[in-house]
C-alpha cells in the first residue's frame, strides 16, 4: 500500500516526524489526568487565550504521544526561571546542570508544571518502534489513532 511521507515542515521551520524533544512528562505522572480540564491544569497548558495551547479551553479532544523511553534517551528536570537567563543558569547550576531555561509563563523552572506534574526536557531523540498517538475525548474516553513504524520512518493510522 502506498503511503505519502509525513510532513517535514512546521510553518517555516523544518520538522522531523521521527524525533521528539522538549517538555515531556512520564505516563506514571499523568495517568490520573482523565479529562480535558485535568489535562490542561495538570500540564499547565492554559495559554490565557494566546493561541499556543494544544488543549484550548472548551476542547472536545486532545492528542497524546505515548511510548516507552527509548534506549539512550537523555532528559533532565526543567530547571530555570521565568524570563531571566542569569537566574535560570543559577538555579540550574545548583542542580548540576550547565544551562537553565529562561522561558515565559506558565513555565516555572522548578522541574514541575504549574499543576504539580514533574516536567522533563528531552534532547532530540528518535521515536521507538510502535510509539503511539492517542486521542482523548471530552468525556474521558480514549482511542489509539496512529503508531510509528520505525522501519519505514512513518506515522501510520490505526
Amino acid at each position: 500500500m502506498w503511503c505519502r511521507p509525513n510532513a517535514s515542515q512546521l510553518g517555516e521551520r523544518p520538522f522531523d516526524p521521527g524525533r521528539f524533544r522538549g517538555s515531556i512528562a512520564r505516563g506514571c505522572d499523568t495517568a490520573d489526568l482523565r479529562s480535558m480540564d485535568q489535562l490542561r491544569d495538570g500540564l499547565a497548558l492554559d495559554d490565557g487565550g494566546a493561541g499556543w495551547s494544544p488543549v484550548p479551553l472548551g476542547a472536545s479532544e486532545a492528542y497524546q504521544l505515548r511510548f516507552p523511553a527509548p534506549p539512550g534517551m537523555r532528559a533532565e528536570p526543567s530547571l530555570g526561571a521565568v524570563g531571566d537567563q542569569g537566574l535560570a543558569n543559577h538555579v540550574a547550576g545548583l542542580a548540576g546542570q550547565s544551562e537553565g531555561r529562561a522561558w515565559e509563563d506558565p513555565f516555572l523552572g522548578t522541574g514541575y508544571t504549574g499543576g504539580g506534574v514533574p516536567e522533563w526536557l528531552a534532547r532530540p531523540t528518535g521515536f521507538p518502534h510502535h510509539a503511539e498517538i492517542w486521542r482523548m475525548h471530552a468525556d474521558g474516553t480514549e482511542e489509539a489513532v496512529s503508531f510509528f513504524d520505525k522501519n519505514e520512518g512513518l506515522w501510520r493510522k490505526r
